[in-house]
């Protein structure tokens, strides 16, 4: 048996890959820059708390999933069973190719905003939140709420965050055009959405990416250069989080991961 410890953006293939393991999720609501700055001494506090949640000797390995950005995951340890961390620049690069073709041989394209299942059901990103601000989210909570009645391996969770209800709250205090003005500054530089179809997509997540590429447009002809905006849907390269799940120790030395005993804590 393992436990895991994981941004809620990868339920969907954690729960495919590794249905019997005890699993923490932490919301991904900290990815939203710079709308919501992450908090690396808050992420961290988090990831330990989870950690020790699942923490137990009968346990063969604990995987942390978390973006590996900064010092959120430096100093975490377990006291029982051995960590075994994930190595990724965040939730959605764990699908990407390892030898990126970005910048600095990222594995994020400049310029594409990348959606998976997971990000679209648990996580709050730009849209989201200017629907809230302007009073359009019901719509969208209606429509995922009709998704996840029709699926049972479907959950719904982005409506749930501080971030989010913090900006229901302010509808009143911001117009529409400032909404759009501020949004616009952090996606601007967006010309392509890109799905990653992890294997388990429904209907609800190629229209939400449709809605995201016409979202992005709108604000480019509104606020900026009026550029257009493509959709492309892509593979997900979950290999690498499979391995660090599997029950094979072959498997495991295979993925992006990085192992370390009970009491050691883990180092950037």
């Amino acid at each position: 048996m393992i436990g895991v410890v994981a941004c809620e953006a990868l339920y969907n293939v954690i729960e495919r890959h590794a249905p019997e393991a005890t699993v923490r999720y932490v919301p991904p609501d900290r990815h939203e820059f710079p709308v919501n700055v992450p908090d690396e001494t808050a992420v961290s506090r988090v990831l330990q708390r989870r950690i020790e949640a699942v923490d137990d000797p009968s346990l063969d390995r604990i995987v942390v999933a978390y973006a590996d950005d900064g010092e959120n995951l430096t100093g975490l340890r377990s006291g029982h069973a051995p960590l075994v961390v994930a190595r990724s620049a965040d939730c959605l690069s764990t699908f990407l190719p390892e030898s990126g073709s970005g910048v600095g041989s990222e594995r994020k394209e400049f310029g594409t905003y990348y959606l998976s299942r997971g990000w679209i059901d648990c996580a709050v990103d730009s849209y989201k939140l200017h629907c809230a601000y302007v009073g359009g989210e019901r719509d969208l909570v209606d429509r995922f709420g009709r998704a996840e009645s029709s699926h049972d391996d479907l959950r719904f969770t982005w409506n749930e965050g501080k971030l989010y209800e913090r900006a229901l709250d302010a509808q009143e205090r911001v117009t529409g055009d400032q909404v759009g003005r501020f949004v616009h500054r952090i996606v601007q530089y967006y010309d392509t959405v890109t799905l990653l179809d992890t294997g388990d997509l429904y209907p609800l997540h190629h229209e939400y990416a449709e809605r995201f590429r016409a979202f992005l447009e709108r604000l480019s002809r509104d606020h900026g250069d009026g550029h257009e905006v493509e959709l492309t849907v892509t593979d997900a390269d979950d290999a690498a989080l499979g391995a660090l799940l599997s029950s094979d120790p072959d498997e495991v030395e295979s993925g992006r991961g990085e192992r370390y005993p009970p009491g050691t804590p883990v180092v950037s």
